[in-house]
């Protein structure tokens, strides 16, 4: 099973369990309205039903993870590419908190921190610099997209081996 297959079972079952479980209260709302209040539908059997079909799902890839160490490592490489490349924020917030903890604060850089340091050593600074987008950064302005930008580019990165590593292993066998 290659990666492509992987994710694909996952977006399959996905919908799957999502259009079912909606059809499944869909229709016992409908019932419920032509029925007598006593007859309502059983809610915890839904509940217990989705839970059941995730603890298999998990058991399933659980398994597959220990059978298969090689593949569970590249879907989770694709897998964690794939979050950072749709949601860089995963990925630029602790950073932007690791440039306050430096001293890259929201009125710009404090006082005997590493920061400041840096500023003294490096004397005038320029727009383009990096130590000037880190500084935009902690004070919320065009750095936070740049560290956007760049935490896409190797969430991008990542997913890019992993597609790469997943075609050579199915090419090899």
């Amino acid at each position: 099973m290659t990666f492509h297959d992987t994710n694909s079972i996952a977006l399959v079952f996905f919908v799957y369990t999502f259009s079912r479980s909606t059809f499944d209260i869909s229709t016992s709302l409908a019932t419920r309205n032509r029925l007598s209040k006593s007859m309502a539908p059983n809610w915890t059997g839904y509940f217990r039903h989705g839970w059941d079909v995730a603890s298999q799902s998990i058991s399933v890839a659980l398994e597959s993870a220990k059978n298969n160490p090689a593949k569970a490592g590249i879907i989770a490489l694709g897998t964690s590419g794939l979050t950072i490349v749709a949601m860089p924020a995963v990925v630029a917030t602790p950073v932007i908190g690791a440039l306050h903890w430096a001293g890259f604060g929201v009125g710009g850089i404090i006082g005997g921190t590493t920061a400041a340091s840096a500023q003294a050593t490096i004397g005038n600074v320029v727009a383009p610099s990096l130590f000037a987008t880190l500084t935009s950064a902690g004070a919320g302005g065009y750095g936070i997209a740049a560290i956007s930008g760049a935490a896409q580019w190797v969430g991008g990165t990542m997913l890019g081996i992993a597609t790469a590593t997943s075609t050579w292993m199915t090419v090899k066998q």
